[in-house]
């Protein structure tokens, strides 16, 4: 009992007082009892420091000296303190304490920092609350406070912090991804280039050293590789399933992970290239069971040459996406990597994410194939009916008039004769008009009833709206009427290099100019991009196609390119009537 409460009892007059205070007495040790209990459960530290004391210590409690990494004897100095606070926080925490007992903010402290324990350097936070207490003049003369230890919250904190950031990449991955898909859905005139894109941009998301995409052959129900993917390279495997004819295959393997995989359309599937036999398991799930790769549907030739390969080129880890079509799963995608990675839910996630891209972008390859297809047949059945109703016909008529003028000639009728090589003349003539208007129907539908220059500036803006792209198209001089068959040259020689420029330029400008000039038709145009190597060897025949147009109109064409300057190309045509390309 403290000396001020046996003074309260000794000078109680009344027994009613007396009991009263040992009442409040007891309620007091109860709560002093029920606050250290807190304080050491809470992990809490105090301290007080009296001005009346000429050391310079502070009273610390025993788990203040534990927090700090202290003896439980050390007789705590205010330097002491300051060497346990971290080297970066030392001098602002200094400052704080500094600033209380001057009186800033009334002598209250509040702070978070991180300790250095004295006794192992271990890197800890701690929270401190501090009141500072003056005398009548206004100088300081108590000092006291608690210290909790909140190593663990703030531990957990970067944790959390570190995982939304993750999450939150994770998730800019997904948006950017489709974002990604829907522009280049946009900009790419030939959707059996959009696979291309799809594969590309997953590869980029996971820095995977390659991709396969492998699908699954009804027929024989083994897995047959459809296309692969190493860094910019993209290569299509050509399709041979029309026929349906059952190849040889192993036999079947039983494997519980590619089953499962198949059946369920709810896992991905990591590869172990790393041990002795390649294995899968499921991902994602706790303690999978590794099995070897080679069962059920996976177990051909072509497998295990890629095996091989890809364990020759240092491949450690694969994952296997899978592929939907109508919730059933009809292949998947093989991400490969050099290094091993685990990865989390959110991460197996987006990959699930992108082989739905990838799949659409399988899909309206073959739509469009068989789009192709089907509009080849429908021009070839076409242009059958018509020679065979023009030239055909025609033909017929002129051989049975010229027959007829023979006979007549055999028989001395000279006069009926030439009649019959009259009308010969006249079905041969008119044969030869219905074949022209056949051709006329090959003319590009954009120039069917409008100019070439409405056509163009038609086209740019089809093709250039919703893009980062600016094109502009502008006629200088007296436009003159030319042929067919130039202005759909021109418009195919265009519509390939504002394709080429959306598709791999990367540029924000692109303008063209046709030139209509005294003796001479010129196009100019010129983009902001990246530019290429004019010199090297390039996939596709554009650069050809366009060259071979130029060159079968009688003119000529230059290019220049640079990473620097873009690109721009200059076509010249000679203005020649009667036989040239002015009509």
């Amino acid at each position: 009992m403290s000396e001020r409460t046996q003074i309260s009892l000794a000078e109680a007059d009344s027994s009613e007082e007396l009991e009263r205070l040992r009442s409040r007495v007891a309620e007091l040790e109860q709560s002093e009892e029920r606050l250290r209990l807190a304080i050491e459960m809470g992990r809490i530290g105090l301290w007080v420091w009296d001005s009346t004391d000429t050391s310079n210590e502070g009273d610390w409690s025993e788990r203040l000296k534990e927090i700090f990494g202290l003896p439980l004897d050390a007789e705590v100095t205010h330097d002491m303190f300051l060497k346990c606070v971290h080297g970066e926080d030392r001098e602002l925490i200094h400052g704080k304490v500094m600033g209380a007992l001057a009186g800033v903010d009334e002598g209250r402290y509040t702070a978070e920092y991180r300790t250095i324990r004295a006794d192992d350097g271990r890197e800890g936070w701690v929270m401190a609350r501090g009141q500072a207490f003056f005398d009548g003049s206004g100088k300081a003369v108590r000092f006291i406070g608690t210290v909790t230890d909140i190593t663990e919250r703030k531990r957990a904190e970067e944790a959390l912090a570190k995982l939304n950031g993750e999450l939150e990449g994770l998730a800019y991955g997904q948006a950017e991804a489709l974002k990604h898909a829907l522009t280049m859905l946009s900009r790419e005139s030939e959707p059996d280039r959009f696979l291309d894109h799809v594969l590309r941009m997953i590869g980029r998301q996971f820095a995977a050293h390659s991709l396969g995409v492998w699908e699954l052959n009804e027929v024989t129900e083994r897995v047959e590789l459809l296309a692969s993917c190493e860094g910019e390279v993209v290569r299509l495997v050509k399709e041979d399933k029309e026929q349906g004819a059952p190849r040889f295959a192993p036999p079947v393997r039983e494997n519980g992970v590619w089953t499962t995989f198949f059946a369920t359309a709810e896992h991905c599937i990591l590869g172990d290239l790393e041990s002795e036999m390649p294995r899968v398991r499921l991902a994602g799930v706790a303690d999978g069971e590794w099995q070897e790769w080679l069962g059920d549907m996976v177990n051909t030739e072509e497998v295990r040459t890629m095996l091989r390969v890809l364990t020759g080129k240092g491949v450690k880890l694969t994952l296997g996406v899978p592929m939907l079509v109508g919730g059933r799963v009809v292949g998947f995608i093989n991400i490969r990597f050099k290094e091993w990675r685990v990865f989390r839910d959110e991460e197996l996630g987006l990959a699930r994410a992108l082989g739905h891209q990838a799949m659409l972008a399988i899909q309206l390859m073959r739509l469009s194939m068989q789009s192709r297809k089907s509009a080849v047949m429908a021009e070839r059945n076409r242009l059958a009916r018509d020679i065979h109703d023009t030239l055909a016909q025609g033909f017929t008529g002129v051989i049975v008039q010229l027959e007829a003028s023979e006979d007549a000639r055999v028989g001395g009728l000279t006069e009926a004769a030439d009649a019959h090589v009259t009308r010969a003349r006249e079905l041969a003539r008119n044969s030869l008009q219905e074949a022209r208007r056949s051709v006329q129907a090959l003319r590009p539908q954009a120039l069917e009833t409008q100019d070439l220059c409405v056509a163009l500036s038609k086209l740019f803006k089809s093709m250039t709206e919703g893009t980062g792209l600016t094109a502009k198209f502008e006629l200088r001089g007296k436009p003159r009427k030319l042929v067919a068959e130039v202005e759909c040259n021109l418009l195919r020689i265009v519509q390939e290099v504002l394709t080429n420029v959306l598709r791999h330029a990367q540029a924000t400008r692109f303008e063209a100019i046709l030139f209509f000039e005294e003796e001479e038709l010129r196009l100019e145009l010129e983009d902001d991009g990246l530019g290429f190597d004019v010199l090297a060897v390039h996939e596709g025949f554009g650069l050809t196609g366009m060259r071979e147009r130029v060159e079968a109109m009688g003119g000529e064409m230059t290019l220049a390119s640079s990473s620097e300057a873009g690109t721009s190309i200059c076509i010249r045509l000679p203005l020649v009537d009667g036989g040239g390309i002015v009509g």
